[in-house]
């Protein structure tokens, strides 16, 4: 379960560094920011109310993978 979460957190601060990455670039990106670029193109870019602030949720997104990469690093209590 630990080497789930600290996979998840792992994909989540990639997903979240090419989604800035893509909002700074502000064109269309290319192959390998591509490749984990899917939550800045399903969520961020299509939910109204991020309209704005599509680096805030990227970098959200990046904070929310480094905790669960702690998370799942902390040791285990019995």
């Amino acid at each position: 379960m630990r080497k789930l979460l600290a996979l998840i957190g792992v994909i989540a601060v990639l997903e979240g560094l090419t989604g800035v990455l893509n909002q700074i670039i502000a064109g269309e990106p290319t192959i390998p920011l591509r490749l984990f670029d899917h939550f800045n193109r399903l969520v961020v870019e299509r939910t109204a109310f991020l309209d704005g602030y599509e680096i805030w949720a990227n970098v959200a997104l990046m904070v929310v993978g480094v905790v669960l990469s702690i998370v799942a690093r902390a040791p285990a209590k019995a």
